[in-house]
């Protein structure tokens, strides 16, 4: 697995999930998409790592050919600023409620952590029962400004693919508003 992979992999979970309700729904599509692109693969999720120092559980894991890849994910959404706290857009007949995660020192702190835990994963691999473990990946899918800002090499998710603004009372908003995702992905290697 690498980076271009993981690209096409995106690519493809946007057009059936151009939105997500949560990290965790965005963390179960992804681990699903992944194993429909490498069906020999095992895919975890929340695998616990008991050989690092601060024992902790990894978002995914997929073992290829018994080299494994740890990966750590990040879905931080803005709301509308018409909205109190949350932007609700329907897509394909769902609703999502989508929260506003705008503490963005600590959503920044928890994002370089993920590197760090990655590497030390990466560090701490002949631990793990695999033949070898070199490269691990972080992946951050947001519509915030703020990171789009703050982070480069982003790449294109979704953009309004069939999304409707709904406003506090539930009805249909009308808006040109953009609402875009965008991903990127940051390569770890030992």
């Amino acid at each position: 697995m690498n980076k271009d992979k993981l690209k096409k992999i995106m690519e493809k979970l946007s057009d059936s999930r151009p939105i997500f309700s949560s990290e965790r729904d965005f963390q179960f599509e992804l681990a699903n998409e992944i194993k429909r692109e490498y069906s020999n693969a095992k895919v975890f999720l929340e695998y616990f790592y008991p050989n690092t120092l601060c024992k902790h559980y990894g978002d995914i894991l997929v073992v290829i050919n018994d080299v494994a890849y740890p990966i750590e994910i990040k879905y931080k959404t803005k709301g509308n600023s018409n909205f109190k706290d949350k932007l609700i857009m329907y897509d394909n007949n769902n609703y999502y409620y989508i929260n506003n995660h705008s503490a963005y020192t600590d959503n920044e702190k928890l994002y370089e952590n993920d590197k760090k835990f990655i590497k030390e994963i990466l560090e701490s691999h002949d631990n793990l029962n695999f033949s070898s473990c070199f490269t691990g990946f972080t992946i951050l899918l947001t519509n915030d400004k703020h990171y789009f800002e703050k982070y480069n090499n982003w790449e294109k998710y979704s953009s309004n693919n069939n999304i409707i603004i709904y406003n506090d009372s539930c009805t249909r908003k009308n808006s040109n508003e953009v609402i875009e995702f965008k991903y990127r992905i940051e390569v770890i290697n030992k």
